[in-house]
């Protein structure tokens, strides 16, 4: 890229368009480059604008959207109409697009990255992962005199002894090589519908398997992939007193006895205790607790161990579906306690880029710049941007008064405190305590279907037990709760579950009932 002037490549030849930006001296480009594509009937394109959008660089070749700087772009006039542009073009805020070494985008790539919200990936996190696994793969093969679109099954199998065989090179594990296989397969399926390539370099066989509604149906397994252990070998949960340890000790600073620790030198221990107190009761994950707004929070009223209804939004939940889950009036005092004492008492004031200022704020929308709006329809990335006097809408902050969303840090830190006092305690992190939830959620349901067959029957048969649990099977109830796509990824806490101690549970529950 000889200058920092616009160009717009079409096909494999490209025309000048004039400057859009003061020239920038060569070889300077890359550090704030943005390729937008374009698809206008036949013809499609990569506008890049030089010196304008402010992209960051995970991996070489990999960049992303940013509609702020391009808002800044006096052609468009606003962020607004910056975010209304790239719409049109089908660019969401955040998608990623790829480069090649000589700075021509990679048209194929690019389209397909393009694609995937309407084909059922809408989390920026999967974009920039497709991304990136794209990325290595593509320069891999390159680097091996190849092209991704010519790939070979020998290809692959050179990139696994580089990823998992060879001790100098990458090193990943096999979860993290399936993922990256599972991106490579979302590529080539696109690549082979569109007629870009004519098979996968990918080696495939025919298998039978039974789902989890006990069906078997015919499957391809793809031979890639490495057979991985049990889910719930490696599944980690904690038990009701470790849990309490966790998070009183751990998050919330105090001794193992309940009382204050003169010594405890961490921060915002309410807001930590709150956090982790809402995921171990409602088994949202990280980023769905993080993006609720306070205004989505039910009231808690009532005595703490009741539950209530919690509605997790379509634009935070994981695969964009709406779900409804419970938590405990316990959790949401902690909250509530939270907001009104430490968060009220937030005096940084947060001014992020795009910011987004609330009016008027209620439990179903408010006035966002001048009109109104409901929370259900605010998207994640607009969510980080929402502000009330200040500070951020979403009921967690961070020290700049901002969303806190990165609790990686604090419960690593609240995980070493309790290993002052417990040196065997596992690692907690906060996918922990949504399998907390599920394991102790689907114990209760479990021991309530047990119990009520026990209540009608002294010795009830074994068909009987069994017609009940067709009736009221619990794992749907709790596949809802936690959102999943499929009940299978569901049954692991199955494992988790001692039918010794749950059925010795329910007969001390049922003595009382037997006796009268």
């Amino acid at each position: 890229m000889p200058d920092g002037s616009a160009v717009l490549h079409e096909g494999v030849g490209t025309r000048r368009v004039p400057s859009l930006t003061a020239a920038r001296p060569a070889g300077c480009w890359s550090e704030r480059t943005a390729w937008v594509w374009t698809s206008r009937g036949s013809s499609s394109g990569f506008l890049v604008l030089s010196g304008l959008i402010h992209s960051f660089v995970c991996l070489a070749g990999v960049f992303f959207v940013d509609a702020v700087a391009l808002g800044r772009w006096d052609r468009l006039g606003s962020i607004a109409a910056a975010e209304r542009w790239l719409a049109d073009l089908g660019l969401p805020d955040l998608m990623p697009f790829i480069l090649l070494e000589d700075g021509a985008p990679d048209r194929v790539a690019n389209r397909w990255l393009a694609s995937l919200p309407a084909h059922g990936c809408r989390s920026a996190s999967t974009w920039k992962a497709y991304a990136l696994n794209w990325a290595e793969w593509a320069r891999f093969v390159r680097a091996r005199g190849s092209d991704p679109l010519t790939a070979t099954p020998d290809d692959v199998a050179a990139f696994f002894a580089v990823q998992r065989l060879d001790p100098s090179g990458a090193g990943v594990g096999p979860a993290t090589w399936n993922r990256k296989v599972a991106a490579l397969e979302n590529f080539y399926r696109w690549a082979v519908d569109r007629g870009l390539v004519s098979a996968s370099p990918f080696v495939y066989r025919d298998a039978w398997a039974r789902g989890g509604d006990g069906v078997v149906r015919a499957m391809r397994r793809n031979l890639a992939k490495e057979r991985s252990g049990r889910r719930h070998a490696t599944l980690r949960w904690l038990e009701p007193d470790r849990l309490a340890f966790f998070l009183s000790v751990g998050l919330g600073g105090l001794l193992p006895n309940g009382s204050e620790d003169s010594t405890f030198m961490g921060r915002h221990a309410a807001r930590n205790r709150a956090f982790g107190e809402l995921l171990a009761a409602s088994g949202l994950r990280a980023q769905e607790g993080s993006l609720l707004l306070v205004y989505e929070l039910p009231t808690a009223d009532g005595p703490g161990d009741r539950l209530v209804a919690l509605n997790v939004p379509a634009v935070v939940a994981k695969g964009g579906v709406t779900r409804r889950t419970i938590v405990s009036i316990a959790a949401l005092r902690m909250i509530a306690s939270y907001v009104r004492l430490e968060r009220s008492q937030a005096r940084t004031r947060w001014s992020p880029d795009r910011a987004i200022e609330v009016r008027n704020a209620t439990a179903d929308g408010g006035r966002v710049d001048g009109r109104a709006v409901r929370w259900s329809g605010v998207d994640a990335h607009a969510r980080a941007r929402l502000v009330e006097n200040g500070v951020a809408v979403a009921w967690p902050l961070s020290a700049t008064g901002g969303p806190m969303t990165d609790w990686s840090d604090v419960f690593a830190r609240a995980t070493e405190r309790c290993r002052t006092f417990q040196s065997d305690f596992p690692r907690v992190t906060p996918h922990t305590l949504r399998h907390t939830f599920a394991v102790h959620t689907l114990h209760r349901l479990v021991s309530q279907t047990v119990k009520r067959v026990r209540e009608h029957a002294d010795d009830p048969a074994l068909d009987v037990l069994a017609g009940y649990w067709r009736v009221h099977d619990p794992l749907p109830a709790l596949r809802d709760l936690l959102g999943h796509a499929s009940i299978t990824t569901t049954q692991v806490y199955l494992q988790a579950i001692d039918p010794t101690r749950m059925l010795a549970s329910v007969d001390e529950d049922c003595e009382p009932c037997r006796a009268a």
